[in-house]
């Protein structure tokens, strides 16, 4: 029993010493493949060499290549400041976007007036922007919405849907707290905000994987998408990203809307 112990006790020593050379040698090399990348653009900042480096990368490639930067760098680059790769479901992603007979269910349900407020804001604002959503920061007579400390703590706009500025008129008028610098949803953060929509999309049979807070801004990029191809600035305008790269996540083409471009090749 002692020698099977000690025999397994070396196979696992020995295992463990694969692994670690395995893990250098894969961190030598991305450390190479960045060294080699960095002359492509000189002139940036460490930190931005090393995010755009990553964003060339598979998300599994990008995982230790971010491990190995940090590791090496961790001096010169915050790991804060490197975005932490992960795989996109698109098709369970692209089916959390409303269907036209769902959001006509969604608009007709019983919903509360600040319910339907908050339903509305969502095609505009992530949740922990709504959550932080004053009445001084809308403008709800042309649909402007101030976004004073967005994503990255940076001030930006927007611009409110019809819904959503008739939604807003509503519970304006019948929340009792009106002053511009009271908070619209009163007592909430971005996370119960979150599970205030399961909760409600579940009542109305509506929820699905992936189906939260944000599928209401997919859904909003989609259907402007569809009804203005080719608007990606536009539309990244709306959301607020920072690289069109992620606004281009949120297009979810249908085979009817190819069906008809591809006709008219000639081919």
């Amino acid at each position: 029993m002692a020698l099977s112990l000690l025999q397994l006790a070396r196979g696992l020593v020995n295992f463990i010493g694969h692994m670690i050379q395995d893990t250098i040698r894969q961190y030598q090399r991305y450390l190479s493949r960045f060294r080699v990348f960095q002359r492509t653009c000189p002139d940036l900042p460490l930190g931005s060499q090393a995010r755009h480096f990553l964003a060339t990368l598979t998300p599994s490639s990008a995982r230790i290549a971010k491990y190995a930067l940090e590791s090496s760098m961790s001096e010169k680059i915050s790991p804060r400041r490197l975005p932490h790769p992960y795989w996109r479901n698109e098709p369970k992603l692209a089916a959390t976007v409303f269907r036209l007979a769902e959001w006509d269910s969604l608009k007709q349900a019983p919903l509360t007036p600040r319910q339907r407020a908050l339903v509305g804001v969502l095609f505009s604002l992530r949740r922990a922007e709504a959550s932080r959503l004053v009445w001084g920061d809308l403008n709800l007579a042309d649909g402007l919405v101030a976004v004073p400390n967005g994503k990255g703590g940076k001030p930006d706009w927007t611009i409110l849907t019809q819904f959503a500025r008739g939604a807003l008129a509503h519970w304006q008028a019948v929340s009792g707290h009106t002053e511009p610098g009271d908070a619209v949803f009163l007592g909430v953060t971005g996370q119960t905000l979150g599970r205030q929509i399961r909760g409600l999309l579940t009542a109305l049979g509506l929820y699905r994987p992936y189906r939260g807070a944000h599928a209401f801004r997919r859904t909003f990029a989609t259907v402007f998408l569809r009804a203005h191809p080719g608007e990606l600035r536009a539309l990244q305008k709306l959301l607020r990203h920072e690289n069109i790269a992620t606004t281009c996540q949120y297009d979810y083409p249908r085979p009817e809307d190819l069906v008809g471009k591809v006709a008219q090749l000639g081919l």
